[in-house]
């Protein structure tokens, strides 16, 4: 049981509710918000986000020490807080993009500055992405938040049927940023996907597309401390660096080709089943006119 001096909530009022998971408390309340859910539970040793629809206990008994009920200040709950919805601070934004903006980036319903009702599909809708992934541009983008090698990284991205992430010009790299800046529990430059096996610096990208866009700064690329065969997003440029290093990578994966290879098999299929019924149709018709021929 969670309990302080103003609120008592139970393991049964966590259990009969659905948590999810969130990055930060701001998401939490604005997505509770957008259920219409009077109040927002939000845990943030494990990130899970608790929307009641029904306010938990209050302790009467306790009344004359809690000047304020369901205040996010004076309900520290353990390992929690808990926000009155309808009283969150209007958040800035107008759009799905300014969600976006202010790290906010849970694929569902919310509530607009002036009070607008919108569904958020972030960030653009070309491809449905599962929740934790950005979609842009027809793909899906995901940042990892465990840290390890590039090594690492790269299969990891591989179980999650992805790629480190490639960048194919000036447009995904300012989205790439975007994304990076939305990310608030990023706090380090995360690997994306070039890689330079021979130290020669003709990079290239995981998926094997051409090396074409280059945001390399002015100092990049360079050997510093040894060899650097890797990149990592830094503040709006590319740096290259050491692919040991323990840190976060941008993993993508594009949904287009799921669906072009449907229909692709399914084109194989239609076809098949045209040349046999051609076929048989031609053994049909040779047989009656064996038939014919031999009356």
């Amino acid at each position: 049981m969670l309990t302080d001096s103003c609120i008592t909530i139970s393991e049964t009022d966590l259990v009969s509710e659905t948590s999810l998971y969130m990055y930060n408390s701001d998401t939490c309340t604005q997505y509770c918000r957008g259920q219409n859910r009077p109040l927002a539970f939000y845990r943030e040793a494990m990130r899970m986000c608790t929307c009641f629809a029904t306010p938990p206990s209050y302790n009467a008994a306790m009344n004359l020490f809690c000047n304020v009920q369901y205040d996010s200040q004076l309900t520290d709950i353990l390992d929690g807080y808990l926000y009155i919805t309808a009283e969150s601070e209007n958040v800035n934004a107008h759009n799905c993009e300014d969600f976006f903006d202010l790290g906010i980036f849970y694929h569902g319903d919310y509530y607009t500055q002036n009070g607008t009702f919108i569904h958020c599909h972030f960030l653009d809708d070309t491809v449905p992405c599962d929740q934790g992934w950005i979609a842009y541009n027809d793909h899906c983008y995901h940042l990892l938040e465990e840290k390890n090698d590039v090594w690492y990284q790269a299969s990891a991205c591989r179980n999650l049927s992805a790629l480190l992430v490639s960048v194919g010009d000036r447009s995904e790299w300012t989205f790439m940023n975007k994304m990076k800046k939305a990310m608030t529990y990023s706090k380090d430059w995360p690997y994306v996907g070039i890689y330079d096996i021979h130290d020669t610096f003709n990079y290239q990208w995981t998926d094997e597309t051409a090396f074409t866009y280059r945001p390399f700064n002015d100092n990049n690329p360079g050997l510093v401390n040894g060899h650097r065969r890797c990149g990592l997003l830094s503040h709006g440029t590319l740096e290259n660096a050491n692919c040991n290093q323990d840190l976060q990578a941008f993993c993508e994966k594009s949904v287009v080709v799921v669906e072009v290879v449907v229909v692709v098999v399914v084109v194989v299929v239609v076809v098949v089943v045209v040349v046999v019924v051609v076929v048989i149709v031609v053994g049909v018709v040779e047989v009656v006119v064996v038939v014919v021929g031999g009356v």
